[in-house]
């Protein structure tokens, strides 16, 4: 494979978040090379030129944002959605809530520690496209969903002033319209953190 088609492979997943080996047999399979596959990964391996994120999956982008989408259907919830609506400082694991049928726990991808989690499919909403550095958009929960995942997997924030600072940014209209798909354990655990917490209370 020349450079000339290496150039083109780059151009073509620059922007792609993550991508198979499959992906990839089937972009050569256009030149009539898609049996060089393996070997073409191999090289770009060893120049440095690839990322492998784990066995099969591949990103250009040296950014471990990409990692959810090896888990798609998947959005970054938690402590990253936290980070995003500036409710908290704390540096923390990426978390990616699934509903894919994955180990969930801690796992190393890029060096770093990511936070995978499964989430019931009935439970699967709550989240929007947001653009990230310009490069592609990611799936992340609403400020309002992030309160419903806390309950969900029952996780306590500690900081009290954290919960305070979730409760005056969210939209409680749109809380309550979450509620409706939020079966009733969950939400009298949402209805707890809002009543000890709310300065509106």
């Amino acid at each position: 494979m020349t450079k000339k088609y290496i150039k083109i492979f780059k151009e073509h997943f620059k922007t792609v978040p993550v991508f198979t080996t499959r992906d990839v047999r089937l972009f050569l399979n256009q030149f009539g090379s898609k049996n060089y596959a393996l070997r073409f990964i191999q090289n770009l391996k060893k120049s440095n030129a690839l990322i492998e994120l784990k066995n099969g999956f591949y990103t250009l982008i040296d950014d471990i944002t990409v990692s959810g989408f090896m888990f798609d259907p998947f959005y970054y919830g938690l402590g990253k959605a936290l980070t995003y609506y500036n409710c908290w400082d704390y540096v923390t694991p990426m978390v990616i809530i699934t509903i894919r049928n994955v180990r969930s726990g801690i796992r190393m991808i890029m060096g770093m520690n990511v936070d995978v989690k499964r989430i019931n499919k009935k439970m699967f909403f709550g989240f929007r496209y947001v653009p990230y550095e310009n490069m592609f958009y990611i799936p992340m929960a609403t400020l309002e969903k992030t309160l419903i995942d806390l309950a969900y997997f029952n996780m306590g924030l500690g900081d009290p002033q954290i919960y305070k600072n979730i409760l005056e940014k969210i939209d409680h209209d749109e809380l309550k319209k979450l509620m409706k798909q939020t079966p009733l354990r969950i939400k009298k655990r949402v209805e707890n953190i809002i009543k000890n917490y709310s300065s509106r209370a």
